[in-house]
């Protein structure tokens, strides 16, 4: 099983080529190494890989009188922590970052006047009321006539000749009409003394 070989050897290919021990390993290794020609070539370019990474090691690649990078970078950290101010809309509160917010406000609101205008215009126009008597029905005809045209309403001279002349009869609950229709009706009549009883019953005849 040569590619099954291959791989196993070539995944201890770097501890050889750094020079590190492969234990008994090492024997399988070498004994490999020296049947396939593809794993050698790949062991001689992690040597010469390990050569060129010991020599940039022994040199010190910043000189040492150059600037240091860290007051610029700890001073784009404290920049990005700060909180940015931010309106009800989301804007940042710059005049540069708002002048288009100012411009779309302005013709919002001429548009909005130049609407205004123009239903005002065309409201007084006759030719719309012309339009409006010719074509739309006439329940709907009174509802956009112009204002002079409009029937208006007359107040009553009078007033209090709409008003009644007794309050509405309070409504009477439930169980008030049970009661009134179980209950006999009440004698208004004033109350009698005996007296004026005995006189209201009738004679009795005596009979031996």
């Amino acid at each position: 099983m040569p590619i099954k070989t291959c791989a196993w050897v070539r995944a201890r290919l770097p501890l050889r080529a750094g020079g590190e021990s492969l234990g008994l390993d090492r024997w399988i290794v070498e004994g490999h190494l020296v049947r396939c020609g593809d794993c050698r070539a790949r062991l001689e370019a992690l040597a010469a890989s390990q050569r060129v990474l010991s020599a940039a090691s022994q040199e010190d690649p910043v000189p040492p009188d150059s600037p240091s990078l860290w007051p610029d970078l700890s001073r784009r950290l404290r920049q990005s922590r700060r909180p940015r101010l931010r309106t009800a809309w989301g804007f940042e509160p710059r005049w540069e970052r708002r002048a288009w917010a100012w411009s779309l406000g302005g013709l919002a609101a001429g548009l909005l006047l130049a609407a205004s205008l123009v239903g005002l215009g065309a409201r007084n126009d006759p030719r719309i009321e012309r339009l409006v008597h010719d074509y739309v029905p006439r329940p709907i005809a009174p509802l956009l006539m112009t204002t002079e045209a409009r029937p208006r309403l007359l107040k009553p001279s009078d007033p209090e000749q709409f008003e009644r002349s007794r309050p509405r009869p309070r409504p009477s609950s439930p169980y008030r009409q049970a009661h009134a229709a179980v209950s006999p009706p009440e004698d208004s009549s004033p109350p009698r003394s005996r007296g004026r009883e005995a006189e209201d019953r009738a004679p009795v005849e005596l009979t031996q």
